[in-house]
């Protein structure tokens, strides 16, 4: 495993063509001006949405014809990464010349699927889609995989003095350190002429080129760590962070100078514990946000207005309402099948289950809880009104038990006695008969009024119990 597909570089593949062609040529920047907006007679809206843990704005300007409530023209600022860029260029792109009303309804996803090359290929990495932990990429089987998105009891890879070894996430742990405690670790590695680096705090322990455990405080420039037969990685430097490069990597601080990390806890022989990852926030399509609220200010009315249901799937804009009609009528049972049908926990994946980077009121795996409950009600239910159901009119698994409930109160103490019992083989619908075949056990087998006195018992009862038209067959 070379140096490229364990560190950086690689991360451009999972961009699409369109999406590095409007990083540098975006074709709907800029602003609309009141005059341009008066020429066309149109309204002018301008609209600002940004995520300030994320460090990303978008501004949207919108010149709206207030006749017809369409969209004449449109377009946008950002602040943020390439892909806000992107994204938001396609987001101005997809509003013009729909209405207000039809440019609501442009989801995140939307915007993604128009930005691929091909329709089976996503245009961004998922963790782009929305705000996600970002920053300290772990190594699992599957590949790179930021920190923040890792959960308790996923594969992750760990460095060992034998190389690299697959073990299993036992915690995920976050807590807070002083700022001053961090520290960037440059790689001598470039991939596509990208300096390769990782921020750590600095007790974090690294294996030296002697096979021994160091803090990053103690490597020193040109070390060698991570060094195994197929596997040599070159320290340029170790060096301190700036406040201006802590708000550059948008890595978190609170009020009181302190920065949140994860660690992850893992079960194998030679770790505890790895990748003592500082979290920092990327926030990158923010289409479906700024447009409610440039709609909310043409309309007059409040930007959360347009939500008239609980949307579960932020990225995706899936609606609980929808989810749950979706589960029932095609009885999903997985994460993956809810995905398939919906693309609802497709991207960021936080509408899943809680652990998260944004905290919800309902998850998928609830709506999944919610409907297998209302599954053992209905079974439940189906079972206790099979005893006031017409025999003839239940099923084979309902007569079964129904059979057996009166065998077991009014007959088999008595077989039981005398050494012997019985069971129900088998029951067919004959005609206007109702044929229930039996085996006779223990002392009942070969008995003389096994096919007399017993055998009528047995029909009599059953007949004046459950149906008239029973036939008690032994075999």
């Amino acid at each position: 495993m070379g140096m490229d597909s364990l560190i950086g570089g690689t991360i451009w593949d999972e961009y699409s063509q369109k999406v590095t062609d409007l990083m540098n040529n975006p074709k709907n920047m800029g602003e609309i001006t009141q005059e341009r907006a008066d020429e066309m007679g149109a309204k002018l809206i301008v609209a600002d949405f940004g995520a300030e843990s994320c460090g990303d704005a978008v501004r949207l300007y919108w010149a709206v014809d207030p006749k017809t409530d369409i969209i004449l023209e449109s377009k946008f600022k950002s602040f943020g990464c390439g892909t806000a860029i992107a994204s938001s260029d396609t987001m101005a792109e997809l509003c013009s010349g729909k209405t207000v009303d039809e440019a609501v309804k442009i989801t995140n996803i939307d915007v993604e699927h128009a930005m691929r090359d091909n329709p089976d290929t996503p245009a961004v990495p998922p963790q782009k889609m929305h705000c996600s932990p970002y920053f300290m990429p772990v190594l699992t089987p599957k590949g790179k995989v930021q920190i923040g998105e890792i959960r308790e009891g996923d594969e992750v890879a760990v460095y060992t003095k034998n190389g690299l070894e697959n073990t299993k996430v036992k915690r995920v742990i976050s807590y807070k350190v002083p700022k001053d405690d961090l520290v960037r670790v440059y790689l001598k590695t470039e991939s596509n002429g990208i300096p390769a680096f990782f921020v750590f705090t600095k007790d974090h322990k690294l294996l030296d080129n002697q096979g021994q455990w160091i803090e990053v405080q103690d490597l020193k420039d040109g070390d060698n760590i991570l060094k195994s037969d197929n596997l040599t990685i070159e320290i340029d430097k170790v060096a301190e962070l700036s406040s201006s490069e802590l708000t550059q990597e948008k890595i978190e601080i609170d009020d009181n100078d302190m920065a949140m990390v994860y660690t992850l806890e893992v079960e194998h022989s030679e770790h505890n514990y790895i990748q003592n990852g500082v979290i920092s926030k990327n926030c990158s399509v923010m289409a479906y946000d700024v447009i409610k609220k440039a709609a909310g200010q043409y309309k007059g009315v409040d930007m959360e207005s347009f939500e008239e249901e609980v949307i579960v799937c932020e990225c995706a804009r899936v609606t609980l309402s929808t989810l749950r009609e979706v589960i029932r009528l095609n009885d999903l049972t997985t994460i993956e099948q809810i995905t398939d049908y919906t693309k609802a926990g497709a991207f960021c994946k936080s509408c899943i289950r809680p652990g998260g980077h944004e905290a919800k009121d309902i998850y998928l795996v609830d709506l999944l809880e919610e409907y297998e409950k209302e599954k053992m009600a209905k079974s439940a239910d189906a079972s206790a009104s099979g005893a006031n159901m017409a025999f003839v009119d239940m099923t084979v698994v309902q007569k079964l038990k129904a059979v057996d409930k009166v065998i077991d109160e009014n007959i088999r103490q008595m077989l039981i006695m005398d050494g012997g019992d019985m069971e129900i083989l088998d029951i067919k619908e004959n005609g206007a008969n109702i044929d229930i075949y039996i085996r006779y056990l223990g002392a009942c087998n070969g008995c003389a009024s096994s096919s007399t006195g017993t055998l009528f018992a047995i029909e009599n009862i059953l007949k004046e119990k459950l149906d008239e038209n029973i036939r008690v067959l032994p075999i």
